[in-house]
């Protein structure tokens, strides 16, 4: 008789390795829980299989290629095969999680009938995700390694895809309207600016929000009184603006951080913006 391979640490931290697998079309890899100390963060790193989180308190943020996602209770976020990420808790409201990490033939067929993807790595779950913490503890439960234990996990992965298949299409299947919400939409675009100005364009928002472009353009005007695009660059060329007051970073750097590949259209924009050049403004402010 052969065994899962289990680990409890603290009673903050759970985690179950299943070595080998008899079947081929989807299989368990591991899974696990952790309570999360502010300080916490994993990565960068890569894997062989996939894996998504399971936020159940909390909120923290996901690195994936090159962009950065705000996270929270009630969202999941994908790690796909071979791609590199970053994850790391908030320092004042630092997150819980449960994971499940698997893989096999079928999986990339599985995964298109849900919300996550690699270029749409985070979404919210539409059902309660205290349901994923009962699916994983109860995968813990397991210790003998047998044909019927890997097929109860087996059994386990599907429920859990079903229920983000299931989420996918109430979601999709839901008309958008300026009656659902506008507010939260904008609030979700707004953090997810914050974190990503410098790498981001407004169909990556649109992308990241979940709605079409004339629709996140209509609630921008609404809250904000600006579109999504002056709403972006306003973010970046007042993030430039600090740096030029608090950091003796060069004008063609700044410009850089703040998503401007060519320094003179990043001069431009900001005179625009504040009515001089970012040498002006830096002189101006006595910043040398």
């Amino acid at each position: 008789m052969t065994y899962f391979e289990s680990k409890t640490g603290p009673s903050d931290y759970q985690y179950l390795y299943a070595p080998g697998h008899q079947t081929e079309d989807l299989y368990l890899c591991y899974c696990g829980s952790q309570n999360c100390p502010r300080d916490h963060s994993f990565g960068p790193a890569a894997r062989d299989e996939y894996l998504i989180h399971f936020l159940t308190s909390g909120k923290g943020f996901y690195q994936i290629q090159g962009r950065e996602y705000p996270i929270s209770r009630g969202q999941a976020f994908l790690a796909p095969p071979h791609v590199p990420t970053y994850y790391y808790a908030d320092f004042d409201f630092p997150y819980s999680y449960v994971w499940i990490a698997f893989n096999g033939k079928q999986v990339p067929s599985y995964l298109e009938k849900t919300s996550l993807s690699l270029h749409h790595p985070v979404c919210d779950l539409n059902f309660p995700v205290e349901r994923i913490q009962e699916i994983v503890s109860d995968i813990l439960q397991l210790r003998r390694r047998t044909l019927s234990s890997e097929l109860a996990c087996i059994g386990y992965l599907y429920e859990i895809l079903s229920l983000l298949t299931i989420d996918a299409a109430s979601s999709a299947a839901e008309p958008v309207s300026p009656d659902c919400l506008p507010e939260t939409y904008v609030k979700h675009a707004v953090q997810f600016i914050e974190h990503s100005y410098a790498s981001i364009s407004v169909s990556d928002i649109v992308d990241y929000v979940g709605v079409n472009r004339s629709y996140l353009y209509t609630i921008f005007k609404k809250e904000l009184h600006m579109s999504p695009q002056k709403y972006l660059v306003s973010f970046k060329l007042s993030k430039a603006g600090e740096m030029l007051l608090d950091t003796e970073l060069s004008i063609a750097e700044i410009a850089s951080r703040t998503g401007y590949n060519d320094s003179l259209n990043f001069s431009k924009a900001f005179k625009k913006h504040f009515g001089c050049s970012p040498s002006q403004y830096r002189t101006a402010h006595h910043i040398k």
